[in-house]
C-alpha cells in the first residue's frame, strides 16, 4: 500500500497503518471504512463512493445513520472493477 495513504491517516490520529497488509484484523474481522476514507483508500472522491454506494455496485453496512464499508468488501471490488474495467 502507498505510504502516502497510511502516512494520511496517521496524521488525523487515527490507528495507525490501517491499510498496512501486515496488520492482523483479528477476531473481529475487517476494519469498517467511512466513505470519506474509502474514497481517500480509492483516490476518489466521497461522491463517487455515495453513487457507487447508492447504485448498489458497492456494499456498505448501516450503523445507526452512518454509513460503513468493510476493507475487504472495498479491496474485491476494487479488483473486480481492474478485472472488468
Amino acid at each position: 500500500m502507498t505510504k502516502n495513504v497510511i502516512d494520511f491517516f496517521n496524521k488525523g490520529e487515527r490507528s495507525p497503518r490501517i491499510f498496512d497488509n501486515s496488520v492482523d484484523r483479528g477476531f473481529y474481522g475487517d476494519r469498517l471504512l467511512s466513505p470519506d476514507e474509502a474514497a481517500t483508500y480509492c483516490n476518489v472522491s466521497r461522491k463517487f463512493i455515495y453513487e457507487r454506494i447508492y447504485r448498489g455496485e458497492l456494499k456498505a453496512l448501516n450503523v445507526g445513520r452512518l454509513r460503513r464499508i468493510r476493507l475487504s468488501t472495498l479491496e474485491t471490488w476494487l479488483t473486480c472493477q481492474n478485472e472488468w474495467g
